[in-house]
């Protein structure tokens, strides 16, 4: 799944890796779902806070979920917490 502020933006990146397109609004499902986030965006601030990954952490039945930020600055709030690598 891939994430953008604009959807038509998200639907192109997407078809050209394969994979689903969503717009930040439906970020929260997203992460309660996914195995791994990899943050990666010029953005001028946090696009994951730390409450929305302790949210998606209590939806996901004890499964880990892996958090990579390769932006800079940072969009993934550090978590150090139960449940998020």
């Amino acid at each position: 799944v891939l994430a953008n502020r604009t959807v038509e933006r998200a639907e192109a990146e997407a078809a050209a890796l394969g994979a689903t397109a969503v717009s930040l609004d439906r970020l929260a499902e997203e992460l309660a779902l996914a195995d791994a986030v990899i943050g990666a965006a010029a953005a001028p601030g946090l696009l994951v806070t730390a409450a929305d990954l302790d949210a998606a952490v209590a939806r996901r039945d004890g499964r880990l979920l892996v958090t990579v930020d390769l932006s800079m600055p940072p969009v993934l709030e550090p978590a150090e917490r139960p449940g998020i690598v």
